[in-house]
């Protein structure tokens, strides 16, 4: 059988596709937290620039909830995700009685000047940090992207998930509103 170049552009497509859909949680989002007392801390203070040249380190965040998203503007999933990173930010991150932030991480090489374009476009009202050597996916030994860490207030890992969620599904509404109550107790 002989393959043209259109034939294996289709094959090359047909298999991208099923792969997706393979890996791909659309579906039901089942985020299963793990229980308080086997959380371990998330164990790096990591400290990166921001879109706006200010460090932001994670530590300064303690007593917050806060979704920690490692992403690229390259990567499908994330982009894909981020509509819902934003609907969740902004039922939670903007009100200032509650102390829940998202930070997305952008491991793109060529920083700011393709995260910021798409940033804006996006309109992405949540913190974005620029991590064009990817030094923090090496030292989580991240195994793709988007890769996501739901932190406590303690900062102790409660979820970690790996490619693209419905991060404003009503599952990680209740989630969200378990820890912040959490954190309000004495």
């Amino acid at each position: 059988m002989k393959f043209t170049f259109i034939t294996t552009l289709m094959l090359i497509i047909a298999v991208m596709a099923v792969l997706y859909g393979l890996t791909s949680r659309r579906g039901t989002p089942a985020f299963v937290p793990i229980p308080a007392e086997q959380r371990e801390a998330f164990g790096l203070d990591l400290s990166l620039p921001t879109l706006q040249g200010e460090m932001l380190r994670l530590s300064e965040l303690r007593g917050h909830v806060v979704l920690l998203n490692v992403w690229a503007t390259w990567c499908y999933p994330c982009r894909a995700e981020m509509p819902a990173m934003a609907a969740l930010y902004r039922r939670y991150g903007t009100a200032h009685h509650r102390r829940f932030t998202i930070i997305a991480v952008a491991n793109d090489p060529e920083g700011r000047e393709v995260v910021e374009p798409f940033v804006k476009a996006h309109q992405l009202p949540f913190p974005i940090l620029l991590d064009a050597k990817n030094v923090l996916g090496i030292q989580l030994a991240l195994p793709g992207i988007p890769t996501s860490y739901l932190l406590d207030p303690q900062g102790r890992i409660v979820l970690r998930e790996v490619g693209q969620r419905d991060w404003n599904h009503p599952d990680m509404h209740r989630l969200i509103d378990a820890l912040l109550a959490e954190a309000a107790e004495p």
